[in-house]
């Protein structure tokens, strides 16, 4: 265009045909249509910071005034003179060519300025960036580094730029890392090296660039993320680890049990009295107690061996020894642990139980904390209990019963069975006793005996003792009879001593006369005699049970108000009858009838008929039923009598 530009001044200065005008008027009429404003795609050098805003940097503008002078002074060489029309044209055409160069030097000016202004942009982000920006040429060798090298991992460009980036890679990873990068890997992790000659857990971001012409290189973002693999490493710790002991918890010993191909002993340990430690002196205390617990775990161990707090108050060692040796470690272990604990100005009494059981698949820890169980269960001060399979039977179904039994009543799963108590010597029906029963797929019947007192741990005995007097009442009145059958039903002994158990005995819509309240001893409630006292005032009489079978002393039943006392027939096995009928007539001078419970034979009845007792009951007359089945028992009687 600056040549057209030229061509067209010299054309007119000469006063040239206007083909030739037409002619060179083409390109410089096609020159800016063509180019559409467009800036070169290519980069350019922003102006310089000191520039003053002329032309005098662009000397292309210079040419077509020069051509436009040479022509004039040729001109004005040959002709002698400039006619008003050269004159005029001339100046058009300089002012023409002036106005185009001004604007696309202004453009060009625009276009820096642009350009610049990107520039700065990236220095910006690149120097503020976290991540280190690194070029590499073909060899991986390093050629340019960002400013954030020197800030965020201490590196000059001396010490990186001209040298492979592999030499600052852990040389464990350099082969890992080279064949990463050669097969187009975007995302590579290694340990990098950083000015201060710490080895750097870092992240890169591989971008391959070495086919764009206008960068020719592979491009390498490199982030330290040494903080977040401490971060990954201290939460990987605490879902491994008890946050107060630093023991293995129960996570991380079930892995290493699943790891573990060798054969050894699981010892589960138990603090017993943790609890009274807590609510006496503080969570503070038992904090510190369950933390001096460990300590002396850590250091009774031998290597190899390990340690972990399953729960609150429980401990777990893995042994590599044999049984002897395991047993001699859950000794020495239940010794250590049972010692006092001075702790935070204070002395912690605790006792401990521990249960043992060999690590066979994945069903040691489960079978040591039955064991455990089953040393608990024994009381205090016991030696370390191997796991049984007959006794985890009867601890699985202890469990079971545990979670079964609430919503029981909801599910309909509680029936009555009845057994009649009748009159000696003429064996009239006299009253019936009421037993719950449970009945439980997966359980079978369980009788009351094992279920009540699983209740009354659960403090399920008022909603159980409620039921069953309302159902047992109710089951009587429609039986009837004359003259009427007076009814015994036994109340737990977390029922007896409940608060509301009088209350519960005056609201069961049974005549209070023909009620029996039955309960066991010991260990009777402090306010026992004031209970049956008021039980009695009600109208309803009190008896004992289980006389002979447990430790009950005579002067309980001179102190106790009581009206019937049952005594089981194993008391009198084998006894004279003058030894029964002692029995009987002590009784009888405190004012208590006696009734045998469990007669199975002839001669056991004729006995104690023989001593003068007056109520009996047993499989002999009837055994325990359902209402339907005692109902026909209770016709056939009134028939025969």
């Amino acid at each position: 265009m600056i040549v057209a530009q030229t061509a067209v001044i010299m054309l007119l200065d000469y006063h040239a045909e206007p083909g030739w005008l037409l002619l060179a008027g083409v390109p410089l009429v096609a020159g800016p249509l063509l180019t559409g404003g467009r800036v070169p795609s290519g980069p350019a050098e922003p102006a310089a910071p000191g520039t003053d805003g002329s032309f005098a940097r662009y000397p292309l503008l210079a040419l077509p005034l020069a051509g436009a002078l040479i022509a004039a002074a040729y001109h004005l060489v040959v002709a002698g003179r400039f006619d008003p029309v050269t004159a005029v044209l001339a100046i058009v055409g300089v002012v023409i060519v002036a106005v185009r160069e001004a604007l696309a030097v202004a453009d060009v000016r625009q276009y820096a300025r642009r350009l610049a202004e990107r520039e700065a942009r990236f220095r910006a982000l690149v120097a503020g960036s976290a991540d280190v920006t690194m070029m590499l040429d073909e060899t991986l060798v390093v050629r340019w580094q960002s400013p954030a090298a020197a800030r965020h991992l201490g590196l000059a460009d001396a010490d990186v730029v001209g040298r492979p980036l592999l030499d600052r890679v852990h040389p464990d990873e350099t082969d890992a890392v080279a064949a990463a990068l050669e097969s187009g890997a975007t995302l590579v992790e290694a340990r990098f090296g950083d000015g201060f000659g710490v080895w750097r857990e870092t992240e890169w971001s591989v971008s391959d660039q070495r086919a764009d012409p206008s960068v020719r290189a592979v491009v390498v973002y490199v982030r330290d993320i040494s903080r977040r693999r401490q971060l990954e490493h201290a939460l990987h710790q605490a879902a491994r680890s008890d946050h107060l002991t630093g023991l293995a918890n129960r996570t991380e010993l079930r892995r290493r049990l699943e790891e573990r191909t060798a054969p050894g002993v699981l010892v589960v340990l138990g603090l017993d009295g943790l609890t009274s430690v807590n609510q006496l002196r503080g969570h503070e205390v038992g904090d510190a107690v369950l933390v001096e617990a460990a300590r002396r775990l850590r250091a009774a161990l031998a290597p190899g061996d390990v340690a972990a707090r399953l729960t609150g108050d429980q401990f777990a060692v893995l042994t590599s020894g044999g049984a002897v040796h395991a047993q001699m470690t859950a000794s020495r272990l239940l010794t250590l642990l049972s010692d006092p604990y001075p702790v935070l100005g204070v002395a912690s009494h605790l006792s401990a139980s521990a249960g043992l059981a060999e690590h066979t698949g994945g069903s040691g820890l489960s079978r040591a904390e039955l064991a455990l169980q089953r040393a608990r269960r024994l009381g205090p001060a016991q030696p370390p209990q191997w796991y049984d399979e007959a006794t985890a039977t009867l601890l699985r179904r202890r469990l079971t019963i545990e979670q079964d039994l609430p919503g029981a009543l909801l599910r309909g799963e509680l029936d009555l069975l009845f057994q009649p108590v009748v009159e000696l010597p003429s064996g009239r029906v006299a009253g019936v006793e009421a037993r719950p029963r449970w009945r439980r797929a997966g359980l079978g019947a369980v009788a009351d005996t094992e279920f009540l007192p699983v209740a009354d741990q659960l403090s399920l005995h008022h909603e159980l003792g409620a039921w069953l007097l309302a159902a047992a009442g109710r089951q009587l009145a429609h039986w009837g009879g004359t003259p009427p059958l007076w009814l015994a039903v036994t109340v737990s002994p977390a029922l007896l001593a409940s608060d509301g158990f009088v209350d519960l005995v005056a609201a069961t819509g049974f005549p209070p006369s023909r009620l029996i309240v039955q309960f066991t001893v010991p260990p009777p409630p402090p306010d026992l005699v004031d209970r049956l006292t008021a039980v009695r005032t009600l109208g309803a009489r009190t008896a004992l049970d289980g006389f002979g079978v447990q430790a009950t002393s005579l002067s309980l039943l001179r102190r106790l108000p009581l009206d019937l006392v049952r005594v089981d027939r194993r008391t009198f096995a084998g006894a004279e009858t003058a030894v029964v009928a002692a029995v009987v007539n002590l009784a009888r001078q405190l004012g208590v009838d006696v009734a045998v419970d469990g007669v199975e034979e002839d001669a056991e009845l004729t006995t104690i008929t023989a001593a003068g007792c007056r109520l009996a009951q047993g499989a002999l007359f009837c055994a325990s039923a359902v209402p339907e089945r005692l109902e026909a028992y209770l016709d056939s009687q009134r028939t025969a009598h």
